[in-house]
């Protein structure tokens, strides 16, 4: 029997679970740069020393690779050998640097995954692995985009859309900078291709065969091996595609990616960004499997793909990549639910350098296009969103406040703690405020240079703000605004797409999730978190019991009523396409299940899609009428629905054993204690080993439980027991129950900020007349502070604009989704702004600065001009109210409190395609009055006391001498900005 070993490559750390022949667990974490540290506790002479490490290698493992001291600029020596018994270490040859307590770290040439293997086979470096079966999933291709050291690509595309990735969707990188500098697109060189198809198929332009191949040959005559194909309406007919693929290979392309095999689904721009992607990243993927491969000799090779399936080496194409290592984690948090027994779970994957966060109801929730790095895949995916918060999160303080994140410290340098130089992050936080143990950690890190960077960090505080900064209350409030940006990314996959968050567990894994489980469970009404064995590895396991899979897709774009009949045929043709994928793998047939049949559904002029299980047992048509009302609270019941596409999921069967039943009540003794910061106070906490708690243990927080890959807190109020299948499970205690442990807001306040849906931002601001940037607490009124009165006060304002800026974004959202305006779904010309209740901004999202310039005068003019009461929504595009050109129409939302007190303002503007004038799209250049441009509104009553006025606003777009000629979706755009200003009641 083979070994089984399972690999998760993250961007800090290397996780494997292994199963060896005789079915024993063996586990193994190394850095994602091939390399293991420790620390010298004693110096023999220059070339023999002992350390501590936590590798568990056996004897031999690591001889002839490369030892370095960290801290040191001198070169490094081979290690001759090493005994892991007695921690003695002789290298070949003396080097300097060397002394007690110095952090060394050893380096290999091989990738991380074979590294991680040789640990747990204890094979040595140079010899052959013994007969395994490795499952893999790798960040090396999302490293490589993000850092931009993907292959020489270049990009063939129709004549006239040369530079349409740089156009893109006109979207600026960072709003408000001066110097805007666009992204450098991935591909060296654009080539235009003479041929153009129509949107049925047809042929508009020969393909130009003899010009594309001598332009194919200039760029293969620069170096260029890689390629991307990307032509108009390929989608339709990949003819042309297919033929000038053959010409690039011919030319000497060694890659070549067709956006028709890629993507086949309309849509020029994401396609060619498919393609692109996949060009630029597949020599990177393709060298770096290749590579794993040799090294595994004769073992099997599987490879995770960003939908959560696995594939085989050849078959995996870049743009699947990803988000490979977050999807073993999702199937990981499912299968950790289930033995626990929840069936609906959040996974909560917190790692070195980002959180992901996806929710479960029994199966997955996919995507059919995603964003990583700037660059739009179209490709099944999980449905993950990710943060750039993790423990090596930088924490830091700039012009603009305080900051945790985007930067990592990533594996080198590290946290300050690790000894190497690193930045204060947040596993220093979490160190030095008592939550994690150094005596357990499982990479050896020292408090001193952390304590340092902590106290280096509150004097640039103190010295720009003036305020002093004790280090303990800045500490804790950066892990608040840790805490309250992963809890905003739940709320993205939960509340703002119809469901509610405490209906779940809370899976938390990675290194650093259950060290932050509570305080994010607590911001989000969550009683439950399930914290599995190794949960640090949890990503590991998942991948180890992910199924083989494969996809049938077909894009439809048909109007409901013209193939609801069909849909049947169209699912069993898909289902026996994905079947014949997986057979092809050499799976028996009787062991194949279709897992999925999964409809897209949209009204017509909308580009998103509602997912839908495909039941032949319920109408399509009553599903998505349903489905949609939950997401977005209305329904536009007078446009047709529309099929997008239809997609079929097979995959090799898998039996689970049902949960084991709870376990006795058992007390357990705790190992020691550790002095941790709570309330504003150091408190001795009891600290558990995890492997020392059976099945049925009960204790109450705080405590700290520590095992070798990761640690959780458990926080005051919160209890921890341990069920029958070695889970820890915490539960929040009746809040009567609960003594406070941070001094969070909004952990203990998580629904505070706007409250519900019909009664919005509680309390009143208590000085309507200042701005809420300059009294940031002034948001939430005094009664619910519970931030401890040391924490800095940039700690404060960061945490409430995070806070606020996180909604009016979602706001926007909202409003694209559902729009029909192609300048609103596609260009994003919107703003969206949250307003005091004296008219004045409070928060903005990242959208258009000339909308946000008026949006005050706006509201104050509309305010002054017309009475607003609870339940009001105002509509107006007149410029004598703020408004700028008539196609903006601002909708502006009052929003009061449970006692009808104005507390603020819910304000949106958007480009309507059409509204009205001399010309179609409203923008006539030989206007002379404004009833020429279009259709003036003047402010008006679009919603009064909650009752809709649409026939009110019907008659003024049909009115006037120069009337709208999309009066349809003119009120579809306004309902979409009215329910997007109601959204914000209900993400709260």
């Amino acid at each position: 029997m083979p070994w089984h070993i399972w690999i998760d490559t993250g961007g800090t750390f290397t996780d494997c679970l292994a199963l060896d022949p005789g079915g024993a667990l063996r586990r193994a974490k190394v850095l994602s740069s091939s390399a293991l540290r420790a620390v010298v506790t004693d110096v023999e002479s220059a070339d023999t020393v002992r350390i501590a490490e936590d590798w568990g290698a056996g004897p031999g493992v690591v001889d002839g690779l490369e030892l370095r001291v960290l801290s040191a600029d001198a070169a490094g020596a081979r290690i001759a050998s090493y005994d892991p018994a007695t921690g003695r270490l002789r290298l070949e040859w003396g080097m300097g640097g060397l002394r007690a307590g110095a952090a060394v770290e050893v380096r290999s040439a091989e990738e991380a995954p074979v590294l991680a293997a040789r640990l747990v086979t204890g094979t040595a470096f140079g010899t052959p692995l013994p007969p395994l079966a490795m499952r893999l999933a790798t960040t090396r291709g999302t490293n490589a985009l993000l850092e931009r050291r993907g292959a020489a690509t270049a990009l063939f595309i129709t004549h006239g859309f040369g530079d349409l990735l740089r156009i893109g969707t006109q979207q600026r990188p960072e709003l408000f900078a001066l110097d805007v500098r666009k992204p450098e697109p991935l591909y060296a060189a654009s080539i235009e291709v003479d041929e153009r198809r129509a949107a049925n198929g047809s042929v508009l332009v020969p393909l130009d065969l003899d010009a594309a191949r001598a332009a194919a040959e200039r760029v293969a005559s620069t170096g260029v091996r890689s390629a991307a194909v990307a032509l108009a309406h390929a989608f339709r007919d990949p003819a042309h595609e297919r033929a000038l693929a053959d010409a690039l290979r011919a030319a000497g392309f060694e890659h070549v990616s067709l956006s028709s095999e890629l993507a086949p689904f309309i849509g020029l721009l994401a396609r060619a960004e498919t393609a692109v992607v996949d060009a630029y990243l597949g020599p990177v993927i393709g060298g770096y499997l290749q590579g794993v491969r040799r090294a595994l000799g004769g073992g099997r090779l599987h490879v995770m793909t960003s939908a959560g399936g696995l594939v085989r080496p050849e078959d995996f194409r870049a743009k699947d990549s990803l988000l490979s290592g977050p999807a073993g984690g999702v199937v990981g948090a499912a299968l950790a639910g289930r033995r626990a027994g929840h069936a609906r779970v959040i996974a909560f994957d917190m790692g070195g350098t980002s959180t992901d966060v996806a929710r479960g109801d029994g199966d997955f929730e996919y995507v059919w296009e995603h964003q990583v790095g700037g660059a739009r895949i179209v490709a099944p995916a999980l449905a993950i969103e990710s943060v750039a918060a993790g423990g090596g999160s930088i924490c830091a303080f700039d012009a603009q406040g305080v900051r945790v994140g985007p930067e990592s410290a990533g594996a080198s340098p590290g946290p300050a703690c690790y000894g190497a130089g690193g930045p204060l992050t947040v596993t220093d936080c979490n160190l030095l405020l008592g939550r994690l143990d150094p005596a357990r950690f499982a990479i050896p890190v020292d408090a001193a240079p952390a304590a340092a960077a902590a106290d280096a960090l509150a004097a640039r505080v103190r010295a720009s703000t003036g305020q002093a900064a004790d280090r303990q209350a800045l500490l804790a409030g950066l892990i608040d605004i840790a805490d309250e940006r992963m809890a905003d990314a739940i709320r993205g996959i939960s509340l703002r797409r119809g469901y509610d968050p405490a209906e779940y567990a809370l899976v938390a894994f990675g290194g650093a999730g259950a060290q932050h489980a509570c305080g994010v469970a607590s911001r989000l009404g969550i009683g439950t978190v399930v914290v599995p064995p190794d949960a640090g590895l949890l990503s590991a396991l998942g991948i180890g019991h992910a199924p083989l899979e494969r996809f049938a897709e077909q894009q439809v774009l048909q109007p409901l009523d013209q193939v609801e009949d069909d849909v049947g045929a169209l699912f069993d043709a898909l289902s026996a396409e994905a079947a014949d994928a997986v057979a092809r793998e050499g799976v028996p047939r009787e062991g194949i299940a279709i897992r999925r049949r999964i409809a897209n559904l949209r009204y017509v002029g909308q580009d998103s899609t509602l997912t839908l299980e495909w039941d032949r047992s319920v109408p399509l048509r009553d599903a998505f009428e349903a489905r949609y009302a939950a997401v977005y609270g209305h329904r536009p019941a007078t446009r047709p629905i529309e099929v997008e596409s239809v997609r079929a999921i097979a995959s090799l069967e898998t039996h689970e054993e049902p949960p084991l039943p709870a376990p006795p009540p058992l007390d357990a003794a705790p190992a020691g204690t550790r002095d941790t910061w709570i309330g504003g106070a150091w408190t001795p906490v009891p600290v558990y080993e995890r492997d020392r708690l059976v099945p049925g243990v009960r204790l109450s927080g705080p405590a700290l439980i520590a095992e070798r890959h990761s640690a959780t807190y458990v926080a005051a109020g919160w209890s921890a027991a341990v069920d029958g299948a070695s889970n820890l499970v915490l539960c929040a205690n009746p809040r009567g129950d609960r003594t406070r442990d941070q001094g969070s807001s909004a952990q203990e306040q998580p629904a505070q900020l706007l409250g519900t849906r019909h009664s919005a931002l509680e309390p009143p601001f208590k000085d309507q007349g200042s701005s809420a940037q300059e009294q940031p607490a002034q948001l939430l009124g005094t009664g619910h502070s519970a931030l401890e009165p040391s924490v800095p006060e940039a700690v404060r304002l960061e945490l409430f604009v995070s806070r606020f800026r996180a909604l009016v974004g979602e706001m926007g959202e909202m409003l694209r989704r559902t729009a029909l305006s192609t300048n609103v779904k596609e260009r994003l010309d919107f703003s969206c702004a949250l307003l005091d209740a004296a008219g004045e901004l409070v928060v903005n999202a990242p959208h258009i600065p000339v909308h946000l310039g008026a949006m005050g005068l706006c509201v104050r003019a509309v305010r002054d001009a017309v009475e607003m009461r609870p339940g009001d929504v105002i509509v107006t595009n007149h410029p004598g109210f703020g408004g700028s050109h008539l196609p903006d129409v601002t909708v502006i939302t009052a929003v009061h409190d449970e006692a009808a007190v104005l507390i603020g303002y819910v304000a949106s503007r958007a480009h309507h395609a059409e509204i009205g004038g001399t010309r179609p799209g409203s923008m006539p250049p030989a206007a002379r009055t404004l009833a020429e441009e279009g259709v003036v509104i003047a402010p008006m009553h679009l919603v009064r006391g909650g009752e809709a006025r649409w026939e009110a606003i019907r008659g003024v777009l049909a009115g006037g001498p120069h009337p709208s000629r999309s009066i349809e979706d003119n009120l579809a755009d306004l309902a979409a900005a009215v329910e997007a200003a109601w959204s914000l009641h209900l993400v709260a």
